[in-house]
């Protein structure tokens, strides 16, 4: 059975496999299994999970986890990127899990908390090599938008959409 939920205290290193598991599927599939930790924990460190208090606290944010039988199993997050804006953060969903509907719900949640929350426009970034999530995203609405982080390579885009 799947269950959404907040983060747990103890629970990140849980929620980086997942996110570094997917990642190295899209962006290092030469890489054997039992590489992804090493390798991906020293190069993306992903502080922002250990950071989950402070980041992803409401009202400004959330840190969701998708679990299957209590594995984790997915994640998303949001956080507040300015007064009237929220961020979609970390949403990575184990390839066995994708297609039903998990993703789906897990977006759900995250607008469903950023209306609640007063936020009237949501942003992410992501890959121009995730054709799947940005055609995901795109059937929820979102549109690309002019990239809004100064860090941002030429592989990544943006996208947005309005709350109300």
């Amino acid at each position: 059975m799947i269950e959404i939920r907040p983060l747990l205290p103890g629970e990140g290193d849980a929620a980086r496999i997942v996110i570094y598991t997917v990642a190295a599927s899209i962006f290092m599939p030469d890489l054997a299994p039992e590489k992804i930790w090493e390798t991906l924990r020293s190069e993306w460190p992903l502080e922002d999970i250990d950071e989950q208090p402070n980041r992803y606290t409401p009202p400004d944010g959330l840190f969701l986890v998708a679990l299957d039988n209590g594995k984790i199993i997915g994640t998303g997050a949001v956080r507040r990127f300015d007064r009237q804006t929220a961020e979609v953060k970390r949403l990575w969903l184990l390839a066995d899990y994708q297609g039903q509907q998990i993703g789906f719900e897990l977006m759900q949640q995250i607008l469903s908390f950023a209306r609640a929350h007063g936020y009237e426009r949501m942003v992410l970034t992501t890959s121009i090599y995730q054709q799947r999530a940005i055609a995901f995203y795109h059937r929820l609405g979102f549109t690309d938008i002019p990239m809004f982080h100064p860090h941002a390579d030429e592989e990544e885009i943006a996208l947005g959409m309005d709350l109300f």
